[in-house]
């Protein structure tokens, strides 16, 4: 297993992301996320996203992937997927949090994907339940009731945090 950064990935490679995102999306539909993203999302720049997101290579075939940015002086991960032959899932994003040292960490994960949300949460993430901090986070069109972010009808997140 190779972790490189997405700013040392050769952006011919940014069309991988795509198809492999692709590929999650349409085995864990929705409960993934609410669409795929194409190159353009992946290439598209956002604050300290080259520095802190990262892609998993086996014999040099991407297998996933940690997109992230700075949003709110907080490390946002906007993407986390590995396959699911790859059973050190969790030992990638422990080096992920290692790396991301001590700074807050937000996620938001689909309310129906009881498996990411269990991974999660054993990874020391919890639910915010603050609407001022989730509003901080989220389009200030979409919805909140209580603690979920309604994205579209029938795809509802929670925002986690790991301080």
């Amino acid at each position: 297993m190779q972790i490189i950064s997405l700013r040392s990935l050769d952006k011919k490679r940014f069309e991988e992301l795509s198809f492999l995102d692709k590929y999650f999306y349409q085995k864990y539909g929705e409960s993934f996320s609410n669409e795929f993203w194409t190159k353009e999302n992946f290439e598209y720049p956002l604050p300290s996203k080259f520095e802190l997101s990262f892609v998993v290579l086996i014999n040099d075939i991407i297998i996933g992937y940690c997109i992230a940015s700075m949003k709110n002086d907080c490390v946002y991960i906007h993407r986390f997927a590995i396959k699911s032959e790859m059973k050190k899932s969790g030992d990638f994003f422990k080096e992920l949090l290692k790396y991301y040292n001590q700074r807050k960490i937000y996620l938001m994960v689909n309310c129906e994907n009881k498996p990411a949300f269990l991974f999660y949460e054993k990874q020391g993430f919890n639910i915010v339940d603050d609407i001022k901090e989730i509003r901080s986070f989220v389009a200030g069109d979409l919805n909140i009731e209580k603690n979920k972010i309604i994205i579209s009808e029938g795809y509802e997140c929670f925002l986690m945090r790991k301080v």
